[in-house]
């Protein structure tokens, strides 16, 4: 007796080998959705977690009241959130160069800040204040405009130059303020060259080691070759910008000496005290008798007591 045997459809066979591979892709699909989640809730949760957060912040470099504002704008910061989902306080996370920028941002007076990060919780930040040099106050309402503002606004500006901070316009005479013929300053940027500063700086001192206290200096636009400075005695000093400031202060005892005494004369012409006529020119260093270098120009100018300089006093 004999069998046939039949073969399977071809159909049928061609249909369950796409079914199998179809339920194959499925589950690889569906495994590695599973996973992609499972392992963004794990390192959401661990992220979010109480793990590797920052705890401790320390501050130092500033006076005591800078410091604390600084310590508060840090934590404001740091409890900021990325993207809604991850804490501020993540300590990998944290971005040193980006908490600088907005330290440096809010917090104009300080020059300089550093951060460094110690794992796993702490971070510490050290400031670099502004060394304060002047008052800076000018000028113009706009480039040539006459005449200059009644109240010129002022400005604290450092040792670089840069205007960092509104100024109170009357400072007293114990601090010095820069009077300039230009345009009103602008915050954030730097209204003097470091140069004109040392160069200011260097007078003030020699002219100090003299017996003299300078309260002012005023900055010409039309001459910009001069440095006029004030005393606290009322006299104005005319020097060269870039002038020896050693050898000027050597030659002005005597000039500011003459000047006094005319001065003196002009307050007791004026006040009706005496007939005489006061001597109202500028005494130069050849009018007393002494011969300077070229790099050298001193002359002092007594400034009645009604002049408008003396308000800036």
């Amino acid at each position: 007796m004999s069998r046939i045997t039949y073969p399977s459809s071809p159909s049928r066979s061609s249909a369950q080998t796409r079914s199998s591979q179809f339920s194959s892709a499925h589950f690889r699909i569906l495994f590695t959705l599973g996973s992609i989640v499972f392992l963004s809730a794990a390192t959401l949760t661990f992220v979010r977690g109480p793990w590797l957060r920052v705890t401790r912040i320390t501050v130092e470099g500033a006076t005591p009241a800078i410091n604390a504002d600084v310590l508060q704008a840090g934590n404001r910061i740091l409890d900021r959130s990325y993207a809604w989902m991850i804490p501020g306080r993540f300590f990998p996370a944290v971005r040193p160069d980006a908490l600088e920028t907005e330290l440096l941002r809010q917090f104009p007076r300080i020059a300089d800040v550093s951060i460094q990060k110690d794992f796993p919780e702490t971070i510490t930040i050290s400031l670099t204040e502004r060394t304060l040099f002047a008052v800076f106050c000018g000028g113009r309402p706009h480039e040539n405009a006459m005449p200059l503002l009644p109240v010129p606004p002022c400005v604290w500006i450092d040792v670089e130059g840069f205007a960092y901070e509104r100024a109170p316009e009357t400072t007293g005479s114990l601090m010095l303020k820069i009077i300039s013929e230009g345009a009103p300053p602008t915050l954030g940027i730097k209204i003097m060259e470091h140069n004109a500063i040392q160069t200011m700086h260097a007078v003030k001192k020699h002219i100090e080691d003299i017996g003299l206290r300078i309260t002012q200096f005023i900055i010409l636009a039309d001459v910009p070759s001069e440095l006029r400075a004030i005393t606290h005695e009322g006299i104005m000093l005319i020097l060269k910008q870039d002038g020896d400031s050693a050898k000027t202060a050597t030659a002005m005892p005597p000039i500011v000496t003459a000047a006094r005494i005319n001065r003196e004369k002009r307050v007791i012409s004026e006040t009706g005290s005496r007939a005489a006529e006061a001597d109202r020119s500028a005494i130069t260093a050849q009018s007393v008798g002494i011969s300077t270098p070229p790099s050298v120009m001193a002359i002092g100018v007594p400034i009645p007591s009604t002049s408008s300089l003396r308000s800036f006093v």
